[in-house]
């Protein structure tokens, strides 16, 4: 499947292209990362009649005030790191998943 074109129609040009893919298919495993992601589940929840085989999805986008936000709590989390221990000690603390 070609990439949809890029700007103010993205969501509209990827739906499009889900939906194209969809006629004619099996069930279908959606899914996406970041905006990609929300793209999918919004699609597969949009009609529940498809036939879904799943959906994988990595770093869900999202909607709202930032601060509560996943991504905007663990950049936080970071920078609070490297203030307080400088970035070797962030990074280690990365590396050992803490």
């Amino acid at each position: 499947m070609p990439s949809p074109p890029f700007g103010p129609d993205v969501v509209t040009a990827y739906w499009k292209a889900i939906d194209r893919t969809a006629l004619g298919s099996g069930a279908l495993l959606v899914g996406g990362i970041s905006l990609g992601a929300h793209i999918a589940a919004r699609w597969a929840a949009a009609a529940p009649q498809r036939r879904l085989a799943g959906l994988l999805l990595a770093l869900p986008a999202w909607t709202g005030p930032p601060g509560v936000a996943p991504a905007a709590l663990a950049a936080h989390t970071t920078a609070a790191q490297v203030w307080s221990g400088g970035i070797g000690a962030a990074l280690a603390s990365a590396e050992a998943g803490a």
